[in-house]
């Protein structure tokens, strides 16, 4: 066998341990968690292309998912539980023979968690912020209820309780400003009201 033809053989027998090592791969591993570095049992992973589109969905079980094939150009993998905040990681793109792993940690999502006044068996949970005509947060505003009283912080945010299946009458006080009364109901414990409320000077008619 002469130089040529030995040279020959040499690069065709690279290219093919090349192509067989390159031949199976997963492109995208996912290691989902929690803050303390616990695996989530279970969630839902989605791989959206460039215009957002969803194109490929999949659970991720005990803290795995993938998505082991998928198109050209920048995708994006959202991620996602029952209990926890979204996270979606851009700019995802597949590179041959190479498995990417990245790792997601979930955040609690704060309507599962709790308010500064959770709801109970007896009511449902309101949640107010307060400001005045020109748009501005209004902190100390008294929200009062058959003796209950809640104040807005310094963002004019304020947590307070609806009875369940009656017309409450709270009234909304802070001085300078003229008083309202915002009259509300609901009718099953996990009710969850949102509401902008705007008080107008003492001095206005």
């Amino acid at each position: 066998m002469n130089t040529k033809h030995a040279l020959i053989l040499t690069v065709a027998a690279l290219m093919g341990a090349s192509m067989s090592t390159h031949a199976e791969f997963c492109a995208v591993q996912l290691s989902v968690t929690y803050p303390d570095n616990q695996p989530i049992v279970l969630g839902r992973a989605e791989l959206l292309d460039s215009t957002g589109r969803i194109i490929s969905a999949g659970d991720v079980r005990s803290g795995h998912g993938e998505f082991c094939d998928f198109g050209f150009g920048e995708h994006s993998i959202r991620v996602s539980s029952d209990l926890t905040l979204p996270v979606v990681i851009h700019g995802v793109r597949l590179h041959y023979g190479n498995t990417q792993t990245l790792r997601v940690v979930l955040n609690q999502n704060p309507d599962h968690k709790g308010d500064v006044a959770p709801s109970s068996g007896n009511a449902c949970s309101a949640y107010a912020r307060i400001t005045s005509v020109d748009g501005k947060s209004l902190s100390g505003v008294k929200v009062t209820y058959a003796g209950f009283t809640s104040v807005s912080d310094s963002f004019g945010r304020v947590v307070f309780l609806i009875p369940l299946n009656k017309f409450a009458s709270f009234r909304f006080a802070k001085a300078g400003m003229q008083d309202r009364e915002l009259t509300l109901s609901c009718s099953e414990p996990s009710e969850r009201f949102e509401r902008v409320v705007i008080l107008l000077p003492a001095t206005a008619r």
